[in-house]
């Protein structure tokens, strides 16, 4: 194994690629328009891609990307975590990787590495967590990424990409482009073999167009807060609206169980809003919020914070069980209240 010193790799000097307010709008443009084309296929991609992040949960250190491509998700993963990493074979594509990240406003929170993801220069657990979205099928050579990736993360590895419905999806729309798709490898569940090879069990899902596997090298602690329309505790009802719920849930979890629960009293409620209601719930230090509904405000006071927030309308032990199966959507924006409300 080759030092970090002697591996064929460079980071990207930001500084020495210019990036004008015009070419960054067009960039928009054409990731929006392709967004649309995407979905005229039944392919929601933005949904996608939080869908998968969300499986990283929360961290406070780095974060790693695997497959850079044009940026889409090192931008959304900056938008959420305080430092990225971002890596690829091939730099043809970090200009327009760039102008995501400052359309987000979040390029100063991103590295871009130049480099073979199956021989990194990193350190075994310099990151807190890994991901990489729609990548395996462009890997050479696999199981070597998978266990670099593995060697870098101290906590969660995920890995991401499409189901047969959506291979079948970017076939046709490459075809539209006059293109064939690229594909070293199309049989996905190959990655939770490999996965095994490497001596962990990965956690597999399936959600829009996206089959996704998680592996968390250590237990997860989740401390989730859960807006509730009572007192009555785990049985009861999920509240409509973060800034009317009357209690809070606040249950311990390890990732793959509850491991306690106590019912809380909401003393803002009624006194602010949900802007208010957020600073209740952070006191307990939540790592994840449940709720029927909330205003925009109080979602970005919960992302700034690196905390996840999903929707459900139901029994709360219920909505606790989803989360844990990662089978919850985002939480709903409440329409005709306060922005905070």
């Amino acid at each position: 194994m080759l030092s970090s010193l002697e591996k064929d790799f460079r980071y990207i000097n930001k500084e020495l690629i210019a990036l004008s307010d015009e070419e960054i709008a067009e960039n928009r443009k054409r990731l929006e328009e392709r967004d649309r084309l995407h979905l005229k296929y039944g392919m929601e991609r933005l949904a996608a891609y939080w869908s998968i992040i969300d499986r990283l949960g929360p961290a406070e250190g780095s974060v790693l990307e695997i497959g850079t491509g044009r940026g889409v998700t090192a931008a959304l993963l900056a938008k959420k975590y305080k430092e990225v990493t971002t890596v690829d074979i091939s730099d043809i594509d970090i200009k327009t990787s760039m102008m995501n990240a400052a359309y987000e406003k979040v390029l100063d929170k991103i590295s871009y590495c130049i480099c073979d993801a199956a021989d990194m220069p990193f350190r075994d657990g310099q990151f807190e967590c890994s991901v990489s979205i729609n990548g395996f099928h462009h890997f050479k050579d696999p199981s070597a990424v998978i266990g670099e990736m593995i060697r870098v993360t101290g906590g969660t590895v995920v890995l991401a990409d499409f189901s047969e419905s959506g291979f079948e999806i970017v076939r046709k729309i490459h075809k539209l482009d006059g293109e064939e798709h690229e594909e070293h490898e199309s049989n996905v569940d190959l990655i939770g073999e490999i996965f095994s090879k490497h001596g962990y069990k990965a956690d597999k899902y399936e959600i829009h167009h996206n089959k996704i596997f998680v592996v968390r090298r250590r237990e997860e602690h989740m401390i989730i807060g859960v807006t509730m329309s009572s007192g009555e505790g785990i049985e009861g009802r999920v509240c409509e609206h973060l800034g009317q719920c009357s209690h809070f849930l606040i249950a311990e979890a390890d990732g793959r169980r509850i491991l306690s629960s106590k019912i809380v009293p909401n003393t803002a409620q009624h006194g602010g809003g949900g802007c208010q209601a957020t600073g209740e719930l952070m006191k307990y230090k939540v790592t994840h919020v449940i709720s029927g509904g909330m205003g925009m405000s109080a979602q970005r006071i919960f992302a700034q914070e690196g905390i996840s927030v999903f929707g459900y309308s139901g029994r709360a032990k219920d909505a606790l069980n989803m989360l844990l199966s990662n089978s919850l959507g985002k939480v709903g924006l409440c329409e005709g209240h306060d922005d905070c409300h």
